[in-house]
């Protein structure tokens, strides 16, 4: 699960990000949730890596992180961290 995306993201930018990061092909489904009323994501979103070792890698790469200047000003960095639900339950 990856906590506190920028609101602007879209999912195909929360792709890129995954992708541009090296991930490319080690997961098989992802997703963020958006809100049609306001037009912006909820500001979380999920991937489901095909190995235990692939989420560890990326949680290690983007955890921590600002993607945009403005996460930087309000001191929000990116989380992931593992959802309660795993894989395709």
């Amino acid at each position: 699960m990856v906590r506190q995306l920028p609101r602007q993201y879209t999912q195909r930018m929360l792709l890129q990000e995954v992708v541009r990061r090296g991930f490319e092909g080690l997961f098989d489904f992802l997703y963020l949730p958006y809100d049609f009323k306001k037009g912006i994501n909820v500001g979380y979103g999920f991937i489901n890596f095909t190995e235990p070792e692939y989420a560890l890698q990326f949680r290690d790469s983007l955890d921590g992180q600002y993607l945009d200047k403005y996460m930087r000003m309000k001191g929000k960095a990116v989380r992931v961290h593992p959802a309660q639900v795993q894989g395709y339950e």
